[in-house]
């Protein structure tokens, strides 16, 4: 269960990375666009001014040549010419801006949106963390309890009553001291192997 949570939680975070990486991308991608609209209209402006003093150099031939002064009603007329003409291109100029702010904030909320994908993930991923966490902090608690009693909190028992901590036994024969209460064939006394005597009168010492 631990391992499975963990999983979940390096998923999540990958998918998390991902969505920012997506944020990241669509500002690019808006501030890219915005300059690239910048440049165009800067490329456009120059053609519109080009193509508006070029305009009003041959009005002023036309009236040149028909011998019409430029004095009165034709300057008038050349003057409400430009006015329109820069007019129209402080129009272009706005349209292009607004084309911009659009841009801009289209990005902005598209990378918003992956920015709140990326934190649902990660608040994903972060409770992913804690319960694989807190379950194997469950496991090793568990463990911890059941250790004193695989240890031996006691003495092991065994068939004969024999103590492996302490070397004794209800059997007679004590590992500590070498003495024991082992009964031979006829029942006598119990034999000592640590001096190799015994009360049947045995002894591997003499």
């Amino acid at each position: 269960m631990a391992f499975g949570s963990y999983m979940t939680y390096e998923s999540e975070q990958k998918k998390a990375e991902i969505e920012e990486d997506n944020a990241e991308y669509a500002s690019e991608a808006a501030a890219n666009k915005d300059e690239q609209e910048k440049l165009n209209r800067r490329v456009e402006r120059k053609k519109q001014s080009h193509e508006q003093r070029r305009k009003r150099s041959l009005m002023e031939a036309a009236y040149a040549k028909s011998g019409v002064l430029l004095d009165g009603t034709p300057s008038n007329y050349l003057t409400a010419q430009t006015e329109t003409d820069q007019l129209n291109v402080e129009r272009a100029d706005q349209r292009s801006q607004v084309e911009r702010s659009n841009i801009l904030y289209e990005g902005q909320l598209q990378a918003n949106e992956h920015l709140n994908r990326a934190a649902a993930h990660s608040g994903a991923a972060q409770s992913s963390l804690i319960g694989a966490v807190s379950m194997a902090a469950g496991t090793f608690s568990s463990w911890g309890d059941a250790a004193p009693a695989a240890s031996g909190g006691g003495s092991a028992p065994s068939p004969s009553g024999f103590d492996y901590r302490t070397g004794k036994g209800q059997g007679g024969f004590s590992g500590g001291s070498g003495k024991g209460a082992m009964r031979d064939d006829a029942g006598g006394g119990g034999f000592d192997y640590r001096t190799g005597k015994g009360q049947g009168g045995f002894s591997f010492g003499g």
